[in-house]
């Protein structure tokens, strides 16, 4: 998993080249911006099991300006419990593509 002590970009692929053909990496630009407070209340609510004042105030916590902010640490969990869907759909696009 990205964003983790003594973890990168290599040893992920390392740790999937045995099962693998292909590595794919992808950086999306302004990422982080991209997740709204509007996302990360549905993720608090959908995934921790907040209700609608708890998400909020959760929300207010971890946002700056309405979305996440580079260099926090938690907004590279957030983001990437929030963009799960995202990810196996990728990753489905990739194996029919195959």
């Amino acid at each position: 998993m990205g964003f983790t002590k003594k973890r990168g970009i290599k040893s992920n692929a390392e740790a999937h080249l045995k099962r693998n053909k292909y590595i794919v990496h992808i950086d999306i630009k302004d990422f982080f911006p991209t997740i709204t407070k509007k996302r990360i209340i549905g993720l608090a609510k959908s995934v921790f099991n907040f209700d609608y004042s708890a998400a909020l105030l959760f929300s207010n916590l971890v946002t700056v300006n309405d979305h996440l902010p580079q260099g926090s640490p938690c907004s590279p969990i957030l983001a990437n419990m929030v963009f799960k869907r995202l990810d196996k759909e990728i990753l489905y696009l990739f194996i029919i593509c195959l």
